[in-house]
């Protein structure tokens, strides 16, 4: 579902500068088509067309809202909030081990400031790069608000983002002129990867 964050931004490169040039648009029709053709599939050997949104809800409890979006960025700004709050009452509580309440706080808290630092690279993108690249990368932030679910709304966040690329390139033009944030970013991504192939090395899941 994510690939159709595509769609906006081709809208945006294929446009065409006269009515011959609409022709242009036709491969645009192959992105829904391929989601179309993987239901048909699913509905011949599984008997659910939509099993891929299905599964989404019995096993990872993402739903889709009436509010889209915009429920999605609710949540996950108020799960964010309350999340911070409650890991400041449990400070006096450390060192002792974490509990579960402690561990998906953290989650809310850290997954809400990278939603709101790949919002801010989206505008970058759209300042650096152009529209299509902040449409793909917006278009991309919508799709993953649009299905939030129960506990941690922006659960597996950081590895959807992962094939948002114009983030990078924007983070990569932010950081052209500044070589002590390069610098440090490539530290952090190091450690942060080194961290994440220890943990999934230990059977902890890694999303």
């Amino acid at each position: 579902m994510v690939g159709l964050a595509l769609l906006p931004a081709l809208l945006v490169l294929l446009w065409p500068r006269d009515r011959r040039g609409f022709v242009a648009l036709a491969p645009l029709i192959l992105l829904p088509a391929a989601v179309g053709a993987y239901a048909l599939y699913l509905d011949r050997h599984v008997g659910d067309a939509w099993a891929f949104l299905d599964g989404q809800s019995a096993y990872w409890q993402r739903h889709v809202h009436d509010g889209g979006p915009f429920t999605g960025l609710w949540l996950a700004v108020r799960e964010g909030y309350h999340g911070a709050s409650e890991l400041v009452q449990h400070l006096p509580r450390a060192p002792g081990a974490p509990k579960h309440n402690d561990q998906w706080s953290s989650w809310n808290v850290i997954q809400l400031l990278l939603l709101a630092a790949a919002a801010w690279l989206t505008g970058v993108a759209y300042r650096r790069l152009g529209l299509a690249y902040a449409l793909y990368s917006a278009t991309t932030l919508a799709i993953i608000l649009t299905s939030p679910a129960d506990v941690v709304p922006l659960v597996s966040l950081p590895r959807f983002l992962l094939g948002d690329f114009p983030l990078f390139l924007a983070l990569a033009a932010v950081c052209a002129a500044r070589p002590r944030l390069r610098s440090t970013l490539l530290i952090g991504f190091a450690a942060v990867g080194g961290a994440a192939a220890v943990g999934f090395a230990h059977h902890v899941w890694i999303a």
